[in-house]
């Protein structure tokens, strides 16, 4: 009876641990989904929206068929960035760098009918002379989060500032944008808010573009707490972190360097990693390459 109690707790326990792995894999699975699909934003009816070349189409069938919905009207270049934030159910927040005034900036349009018709553009950045690209946003009701990067330069008014990742925020749908706020050297940046509301930044840091960043803020934009993955011997680039209850999903493009880099016009063969934490960012898990099959 004793052997048959053992056995039984074995067969428990070894049910268990393949419960935990297989929710373990559907959450970096859904994760993974999530990362793949960045570029699309949903409503909370399930709608799907996205931007090509500044033309805005829309799916109410899971992105089996796009219908187009209207151009959004350009200030720049698409090759200097763009993006999208869908808040509220009929509410669109678009991002892009353009030219205004000789210089480069920020702006945000909004619509308030599902992207039929925009209003804007305004400008979420200083009015300092630099310059911009890469612009991410995104929105939680009246709340619009923008972060880009931005290079050093020198304008007629002689003001200098770091160049590296800054943060701007509104509390009023877009209509108006707070002082923005640098964090650190970094490019590639990309933003998400938790269901905790926390905002999260990621982005690369170093020369060598082997380290990722994470910046955090509890109390919309107003400070800031920085954790980094620490070196890794890849090149990286597009990061992105997803936040699921307690743990920490960072998803990454990387590629181990080799003699190619130096090969004008070389192309290099970028894989999809991800990494782990369960301390806010504080220590990481080993990268980990995702293979098609979903098992490592």
């Amino acid at each position: 009876m004793k052997l048959k109690k053992v056995s039984w707790l074995i067969m428990v326990g070894m049910l268990v641990l393949f419960s935990s792995e297989c929710d373990r894999q559907d959450r970096i699975e859904q994760a993974l989904r999530q990362y793949q699909s960045r570029t699309v934003v949903r409503n909370s009816k399930g709608k799907l929206f996205r931007v090509e070349d500044y033309r805005l189409t829309s799916s109410d069938d899971g992105g089996r068929t796009w219908i187009g919905l209207s151009t959004i009207p350009s200030m720049g270049c698409a090759v200097w960035g763009y993006s999208l934030a869908c808040g509220d159910d009929d509410v669109l927040h678009f991002a892009q760098v353009g030219v205004g005034k000789g210089k480069k900036a920020v702006y945000v349009s909004r619509s308030l009918d599902g992207g039929k018709t925009w209003i804007g553009p305004v400008v979420a950045n200083d009015e300092i002379w630099a310059q911009r690209e890469d612009p991410e946003i995104i929105s939680k009701g009246e709340k619009v989060f923008v972060v880009w990067v931005e290079r050093s330069e020198r304008g007629p008014t002689g003001v200098v500032r770091p160049s590296g990742v800054y943060f701007s925020c509104s509390f009023d749908g877009g209509r108006s944008w707070d002082e923005d706020a640098w964090l650190r050297e970094g490019e590639d940046p990309s933003i998400v808010v938790g269901e905790d509301r926390t905002i999260y930044l990621t982005y690369v840091g170093s020369k060598r573009l082997n380290i990722i960043y994470i910046s955090y803020s509890e109390n919309n934009g107003r400070s800031w707490n920085s954790e980094t993955t620490g070196e890794r011997l890849v090149i990286i680039k597009e990061p992105y972190v997803i936040p699921v209850g307690s743990t920490l999903y960072l998803f990454c493009q990387a590629v181990v360097p080799s003699f190619a880099h130096i090969t004008p016009g070389a192309r290099l063969d970028y894989q999809t990693y991800y990494l782990t934490s369960n301390d806010r960012g504080k220590s990481w898990s080993n990268m980990i390459e995702w293979k098609e099959e979903g098992r490592d």
